[in-house]
């Protein structure tokens, strides 16, 4: 009797015993879940942080950093048996920092045909692409553009066509395209890449203030060209190739 109730009194202990084991380990397995799961959300709230905080940099050094802004106008039309226009072409330091290495290429595409609006800003697309993989003018040699500083081109950005040339195949109502492109580059102080911006302009004529201010106005000279062509009625506008690095 006593062998057999020594028995059952181990029996009952290692019963305990064992579940003893089994809570802890559940409490185990509790606390290591919980663990994992602060650390997952700790882990995110990280991440979140770190992406918030390198988005902030990159707006701060946005924001510190040179921007070249390209601005033209009409400088000279003249039509003596032939087409002469000029323009000047503006490049102003908008940012806050000096614009290292600067060097800037202009050129005239003169002129461009166009069947519409759409293939026309494709044609200029397609040049300026062209004009910006270059090489820049040997005779503008890299200089530094102070912030706020510009400086302007003006007479290499001149385009002289004969009429007769330039009209074959145009049909009466139709429109002559010259296209102006300035390409910049530049780098940013402690940077060896080099920075682009780049900007297409058309000739356009627009003879009221209202014309000049309708973004769906048609660009161009239209041809026959008008007996009021001028430097009052000729603008500048923008031709569909715009880009900034």
């Amino acid at each position: 009797m006593d062998a057999q109730q020594g028995m059952k009194f181990w029996a009952i202990w290692m019963f305990i015993a064992t579940l003893s084991t089994v809570a802890v380990t559940g409490i185990g397995v509790w606390f290591v879940k919980k663990t994992l799961e602060t650390n997952s959300d700790f882990l995110k709230e990280s991440i979140k942080a770190t992406k918030a905080m390198n988005r902030q940099n990159e707006l701060t050094e946005h924001a510190q950093r040179p921007w070249l802004q390209i601005s033209t106008k009409v400088a000279k039309v003249e039509t003596k048996g032939s087409l002469l226009l000029r323009c000047d072409i503006t490049i102003t330091n908008v940012g806050k920092m000096v614009a290292e290495c600067c060097a800037v290429r202009t050129v005239i595409i003169t002129p461009i045909r166009a069947s519409s609006e759409d293939h026309l800003v494709e044609s200029a697309r397609a040049n300026a692409e062209e004009a910006a993989n270059g090489r820049m003018s040997a005779d503008l040699s890299p200089y530094p553009l102070l912030p706020g500083e510009s400086t302007t081109f003006s007479s290499q950005n001149e385009a002289r066509g004969h009429l007769m040339p330039a009209t074959v195949g145009h049909s009466a109502n139709d429109r002559l395209h010259y296209i102006v492109f300035a390409a910049a580059r530049y780098r940013i102080p402690g940077d060896d890449i080099f920075r682009k911006t780049d900007r297409a302009f058309c000739f356009t004529y627009g003879e009221t203030e209202e014309i000049r201010n309708d973004p769906f106005s048609s660009m161009g000279l239209p041809f026959p060209l008008p007996d009021d062509i001028s430097i009052e009625t000729v603008y500048m506008r923008r031709a569909g190739h715009n880009r900034t690095t």
